[in-house]
């Protein structure tokens, strides 16, 4: 008799999870606690296994799918059982709607009648297009910019639809490995954090010509005590002399002679 199982309750407060691998395939015979699928959640990654021992009948979510928590992950069957139609299939026929009769754009008139703003028929008159056998992309037909551009350039080139992942030869160089699992996560992360974060450059400027010359002033002395003197020891002792509130010492290590 088949049995659905149904994705579980992983962890407090997670209502889905996304399958990352599948162990086993349709018609595998599979025992008790045998790993059958691994689903990753906000949480955590597990291997699930299975809770009973037969045969695998159906896979309902392929590699790389969001399932909810409840929602059926596997069926299984005894041997030589048939498996249960999906739930896609099981559905009545259902005649599709009839497609919603759309209205074609009103064709373009002469060239007084077209709907165009002055600094669109400027530019159709600096690139000698006429406005009257261009299409217009705007509200009722209306003519833009970038309506006249396309058409100066000419007609559309044709394009070459590169190849899919699977229609690359073996021995081609190209190859696409579909995002899943813990990369997927970290790339929707890193994608909202560049949309919502604030990106800024800050620049300040700072006159450090005394400081150069306190450092060559007192460079030959280090050299002679076998000491490389560099910016740094000033730049730590003016922060510290800043925290303790000693301005003296700031001016003495960022060589400001008043």
């Amino acid at each position: 008799m088949a049995r659905e199982f149904k994705l579980p309750d992983i962890g407090e407060g997670v209502h889905e999870g996304e399958v990352v691998k599948w162990f086993v395939k349709e018609g595998d015979p599979v025992k008790e606690n045998d790993p059958i699928v691994e689903v990753m959640t906000d949480k955590v990654t597990v291997q699930i296994p299975s809770p009973v021992t037969g045969k695998i009948l159906q896979l309902r979510a392929k590699e790389g799918e969001v399932v909810k928590v409840g929602n059926t992950l596997v069926v299984f069957g005894e041997a030589g059982e048939a498996a249960p139609p999906r739930p896609e299939t099981a559905r009545p026929n259902i005649p599709p709607p009839a497609p919603a009769r759309t209205e074609a754009p009103p064709a373009p008139g002469p060239t007084g009648d077209v709907l165009a703003a002055p600094a669109v028929r400027r530019l159709a008159k600096e690139l000698n297009v006429n406005l009257a056998a261009v299409r217009g992309s705007g509200p009722q037909g209306r003519l833009t910019e970038d309506d006249v551009r396309k058409a100066a350039q000419g007609p559309p080139r044709a394009t070459v639809v590169a190849p899919s992942a699977a229609a690359v030869a073996p021995g081609g160089s190209e190859q696409r490995i579909p995002i899943l699992g813990l990369r997927k996560r970290i790339f929707e992360k890193m994608s909202k954090s560049n949309v919502t974060a604030a990106h800024f450059t800050y620049v300040d400027e700072v006159d450090m010509t005394q400081l150069v010359h306190l450092r060559d002033h007192l460079k030959q002395t280090a050299d002679r005590k076998g000491i490389k003197l560099t910016f740094l020891p000033f730049f730590v002792k003016a922060v510290l002399a800043a925290l303790v509130g000693d301005a003296g010492a700031v001016e003495m290590g960022c060589g400001v002679v008043d």
